[in-house]
This record gives structure tokens, sequence and C-alpha cells, in this order.
């Protein structure tokens, strides 16, 4: 589901308990600023974004839009569960091929194990699935 800035805004600022004037009061600004960019009839701009942001505690580029990747990925993950499987096998295959040359040339040991376990926990948080042991199981 696709938030416009203002219902973004509003999530945001409801969430954290603020009224509209609260919230005006925290960032410097009008109410009328809030109610309007809530509203969709104004466009706050990087300046204001960047004060609405810091009263209420997050990225700027986040109130502005742009969804964080864990966010994406578990939006990804919730349209299509069989896709994000299928994306998450693919990794968890490439990670295995890594490891069976690894083990191959010899150059598995204790350092090259813990590296393969952090990227397998990374692969598994990124495709929003649970740690099914994978490569970690050595």
């Amino acid at each position: 589901m696709v938030q416009t800035y203002g219902e973004r805004l509003k999530a945001l600022r409801e969430a954290r308990g603020l009224t509209q004037e609260q919230l005006a009061q925290k960032s410097g600004m009008d109410v009328y600023v809030i109610k309007w960019v809530e509203s969709g009839i104004l466009d706050p701009g990087m300046g204001r974004t960047a004060r609405l942001a810091d009263a209420l505690g997050v990225n700027p580029t986040y109130l502005a839009g742009f969804t964080p990747p864990a966010a994406a990925a578990q939006e990804r993950a919730a349209a299509s569960p069989a896709n994000a499987r299928s994306l998450h096998q693919k990794a968890m295959d490439v990670l295995e091929k890594q490891l069976a040359l690894l083990e191959k040339d010899n150059l598995l040991n204790s350092e090259t194990e813990a590296a393969c376990r952090i990227i397998d926990s990374m692969i598994s948080v990124l495709y929003c699935m649970p740690d099914e042991g994978g490569v970690s199981d050595g």
C-alpha cells in the first residue's frame, strides 16, 4: 500500500500520540502547515521535511517516501511469499556453492565459517524467512 506524504506524516504523528498542535510546536511550525501537509494541500519541501522528521524521530528520507530496504523486502514477501521463498533459496544456493569452493580449496576455517553464518542470517532477514539452519549447521 503506497501512502502519500500526508498519510505517512499523519500515521507517524498518531503513532507517537501527538496532536497536530503538538507536532507543530515540536517542529516549530504553524498548526495550519501540519494540517495542510497532512491533507495534501501543501508540499512540505526539504526544509520542513527535515524539521518534521526531527520532531517525529525518523529519517527524513523515510518521511519523504523512501521505504527502508528491510520494509521493502517485507512488503515483497507479504505480496508474494512464494517469490520470497524462491529468492531466499537462490541466495542460499549461492552461499552453499561459495562454501563448497572454500572447502575444496582448503580455505574453510573458523573465520570463514563465521562469515558464512553472518551472511546466512543476513539473507534470511533480507527475504523475511525464518532461520532454517542453512550453512550455520557446521
